[in-house]
Order: C-alpha cells, then structure tokens, then sequence
C-alpha cells in the first residue's frame, strides 16, 4: 500500500491550487494589500505588513478581486495614482493581469456616486491625511469621487450629502 510518484504530484498539485484560490478569493482590501497581509499582532490589533514595512490599515475591507496578488504589495505614496491600490492595479494590468470590483465597493463613501472612484487616505476626524509610515492607527482609506475629494482637500472636511 502507498503512493505512485504521479498520484503524489496530483494531490500537490491540488493543495497547492485551493490554497492559491482562497488566498485570491478574499481579495485585495482599499488599502491597495492582499488578505493575507492583515493579521493580529500580540495585542490583538490587526495590522497590515507589506515586506517589511506596515501599513495604515488596521481592517481587512475587501475592494478588489485578483487573478494573482503579486503586484499588490506597493506602499502609498499619496491618493489617487499615488496609492498603493491604484499602484497594484496598474502594475497587475501591466502585467497581463485581470481585477474585478466586489459588488458594492465601487462607490463613494461621501456622495454615493458610482463611477470614477479611487482611494483617499483620511485621519480619524475626516480630515485629509498623507501616509506616514510612523504612524499606524489614525490614517484609513476610502474611496471618493473628484467632487468630493476635491472639496476634502480644499475645506479639510469631508462633504456632507443629505
């Protein structure tokens, strides 16, 4: 009773295939990172780690799917085509790549509009922010609209839509 060497490499091959396809099933999360690169650390926070730096997001929140997660590990620069998302997009492109947006992620998190979207690094009180690699926990990514990005960058708060 065993194994052939070609059975082996059969069932090899199919671990390592389900692997690969639940690790592209989750998706790429707003902050332009992969799920596997958020994780909780010893004080139960969940931080994100892109090689050997961290990143600002500290909740896995799904935008994109992927058919590989490779370009996906870019640092933010700034918003828009400066962001780390926007960076992995392109790079994925570039790549032959394909993405998909996850139903309902496309959209603006002040206005609602469905189209021309990207991300945008905000603080904790709305107001706009850089990335900043010393601080971790009061930077989060949304995605916006021109109209409304550009009044958060003009007046520093984000818009209120009624």
């Amino acid at each position: 009773m065993g194994i052939d060497a070609t059975t082996a490499d059969s069932i090899v091959e199919d671990l390592s295939g389900t692997r690969k396809q639940r690790r592209l099933s989750k998706g790429i999360c707003i902050c332009g990172h992969g799920a596997n690169r958020h994780k909780r650390n010893t004080q139960g926070q969940i931080i994100c780690q892109v090689n050997i730096r961290y990143c600002h997001c500290h909740k896995f929140r799904g935008v994109i799917t992927a058919s590989t997660l490779n370009p996906f590990a870019r640092v933010s620069d700034g918003n828009a085509n400066q962001h780390a998302l926007i960076r992995g997009i392109v790079a994925l492109m570039e790549s032959g790549g394909t993405f998909n947006w996850i139903d309902g992620a496309y959209i603006c998190a002040s206005c609602g509009v469905t189209d021309a979207v990207y991300p945008v690094i905000i603080d904790g009180e709305g107001r706009p922010a850089e990335p900043n690699k010393d601080i971790l926990f009061d930077r989060y990514d949304i995605l916006l609209c021109q109209q409304c990005d550009a009044t958060l960058q003009t007046t520093g708060r984000l818009p209120k839509n009624e």
